[in-house]
C-alpha cells in the first residue's frame, strides 16, 4: 500500500535486500510501467470470460476526491462461476468533471463498452 517510489528507498531496499543481498528491486518507472502492462493484459481476458458470461452481472462502484482536488472512480464487477464468487476491477478513472449522476453514468456506460458488456446490464432473466 505504499507508491511505487518506496522501491528507491534505502531503508525499504535494505529490508528487502536482508538475507538475499543480490535481490534485483526494480526501478519505480518500471514497476509502474508493468503494473499498467499487466492490469491492460488482464482486463483483455476478463472481458473475453464477461462477454461469454450467461449469468448475472453485478457492479460496485467507489468514488473519491484527492486533497489535490482530483476525482476518481473505480468500476468492479462481480460474479459466480462453477459455484465461486468472483470480483474483478474493471478500471480506475479520473473523474475530470463533478461526481454528479450523469458524469458517472457516463464514465460506467464507457467502461462497460471498453469491455463490451453495455448490452448484459439491465437485461431481465
Amino acid at each position: 500500500m505504499q507508491p511505487f517510489e518506496i522501491a528507491a528507498n534505502c531503508s525499504f531496499n535494505e529490508l528487502m535486500k536482508t538475507g538475499c543481498s543480490e535481490l534485483y528491486i526494480p526501478l519505480p518507472s518500471t514497476i509502474s510501467c508493468d503494473l499498467k502492462l499487466v492490469f491492460k493484459r488482464s482486463g483483455k481476458h476478463i472481458a473475453w470470460l464477461l462477454q461469454g458470461y450467461d449469468g448475472t452481472l453485478n457492479f460496485t462502484t467507489d468514488a473519491w476526491t484527492f486533497p489535490n482536488h482530483q476525482a476518481f472512480i473505480t468500476i468492479t464487477v462481480h460474479l459466480e462461476k462453477d459455484s465461486q464468487p468472483l470480483a474483478f476491477l474493471l478500471d480506475i478513472v479520473e473523474v475530470v468533471k463533478s461526481h454528479d449522476g450523469l458524469n458517472l453514468v457516463i464514465v460506467f456506460s464507457n467502461i462497460l463498452k471498453k469491455f463490451r458488456v453495455l448490452h448484459k446490464v439491465g437485461k431481465s432473466c
